[in-house]
């Protein structure tokens, strides 16, 4: 049958990518952007909470944190000064394979913002007062994710899922964790990690590339970079699948299921990701309709799926009243043995939605400037986006299916299960 998904002329004005790799290591990537007043800016680290030390978990995230709090030129309240007087927006982020500082601002600004940023992450200054203000800060953000169950329940999955590896721990580390992390641990992660070959620039907007690449490269010259380091990770092995039950002061039961797939540069990522769409990613995927919709015994409902650089995971996640814990997981499991058969006209609207999405995505400097970070640092190539389109498009049923098939269909799955205290479990 004819595809008539309606993605074939599409044409991204984005695609002006330019990468350079300084002398020192350190590797600047640019997309201009003529139409746009303002940029993006982007200084990413090759390090994240899968690379903490196995008794300090957490330090990957106290040190993004702690970035922001003192440099040898500035304290916190300098350094806030300084963005917002020009109108800049800044933040930070921790992933467990990246650690990403970011400014937004209008594009006279561009020099400050290069020069206060490469400041904060390349030449902090961290110290006893700043760091256990900041321990305080973390403590409560760990609690306030504890309270929340779908974060608290996706870090009790991952350490299920991964066992002993540093995947299975949670970003933020545990409330033991970051108590004794040291000034020390947290010098010994951004002197190891934070170093030329770990380090990508990128931006987008109505920039220069070369010109950019000149002006930081001075910069830099200002700093003490460390030694070259190459990031070498211990690939995650999955062990026999394993069930959990924990017991919480709760209202709703929750289940988490989750199985292991291919990587971020598996070929069978666009399949996978277009299969994730029809199982559970929005509002006319076959757990909602067929669960929620039907039923009406789940609020939430959905499937999701976490590619990283080695290693993938598809996760199912739903929240119930206790009693229909053990429907609502076999109606998932019998939605997931269903995915043998695909109709054209779901696989087409499952390419429109998966499609749009990735449209959507690349329409945001911020996130444009994100995904040439992360795509290099995990294929060190870029792929267009009108690559990106067709090779979605010329993904078939039978693609899905066998996908399906390898991964989940008929498989164990590793199994979550939170419910209030109030039941008793069986």
């Amino acid at each position: 049958m004819k595809d008539k998904t309606k993605f074939h002329n599409l044409k991204n004005d984005y695609d002006n990518y330019q990468k350079t790799i300084l002398n020192n290591g350190i590797t600047i990537i640019t997309n201009k952007v003529s139409q746009y007043t303002s940029f993006a800016l982007g200084v990413f680290i090759n390090a994240g909470s899968r690379d903490d030390s196995p008794n300090t978990s957490g330090t990957a995230h106290f040190v993004e944190h702690l970035i922001f709090r003192k440099s040898k030129k500035y304290n916190s309240k300098q350094i806030a000064n300084k963005f917002e007087e020009f109108g800049a927006y800044t933040n930070a982020y921790t992933t467990q394979e990246i650690t990403c500082f970011y400014v937004r601002a209008l594009k006279p600004h561009i020099k400050k913002s290069i020069n206060l940023l490469l400041e904060i992450v390349l030449n902090p200054d961290f110290n006893e007062t700043d760091t256990n203000i900041e321990r305080k800060i973390i403590l409560e953000e760990i609690k306030s994710y504890e309270d929340d169950i779908e974060e608290n329940i996706s870090d009790i999955g991952d350490k299920l899922l991964f066992g002993n590896h540093s995947l299975g721990n949670p970003i933020l580390g545990s409330i033991n964790s970051i108590k004794s992390i040291t000034i020390q641990n947290l010098n010994d992660f951004h002197k190891k990690f934070y170093n030329p070959s770990n380090i990508i620039i990128s931006i987008v907007g109505d920039i220069e590339h070369h010109k950019l690449c000149e002006y930081i490269e001075t910069q830099l010259n200002t700093f003490e970079l460390n030694k070259k380091y190459k990031n070498e990770r211990i690939i995650p092995t999955i062990g026999p699948v394993q069930k959990q039950i924990v017991i919480k002061h709760i209202q709703q039961s929750h289940i988490l299921l989750l199985h292991q797939i291919p990587d971020i540069n598996s070929p069978e990522r666009y399949s996978i990701g277009i299969m994730n769409t029809i199982l559970g990613d929005g509002m006319s995927s076959r757990l909602y309709q067929n669960i929620r919709d039907k039923f009406g015994f789940a609020y939430s409902i959905y499937s999701s799926v976490q590619l990283y650089s080695d290693i993938g995971v598809l996760s199912i996640y739903a929240a119930m009243d206790y009693e229909k814990l053990q429907i609502i997981k076999d109606l998932i499991i019998k939605e997931v043995n269903k995915l043998k058969n695909i109709s054209q006209k779901e696989l087409n609207r499952a390419k429109e939605q998966y499609i749009t999405g990735i449209t959507l995505d690349n329409e945001s400097l911020s996130s444009i400037m994100q995904n040439l970070a992360k795509t290099e640092f995990t294929n060190g190539k870029y792929e267009p986006i009108q690559s990106i389109y067709q090779n979605i498009l010329t993904i078939e049923s039978a693609d899905i299916i066998n996908s399906a098939k390898k991964y989940i269909i008929e498989k164990d799955f590793f199994e979550l299960s939170m419910i209030p205290k109030n039941n008793k479990h069986k």
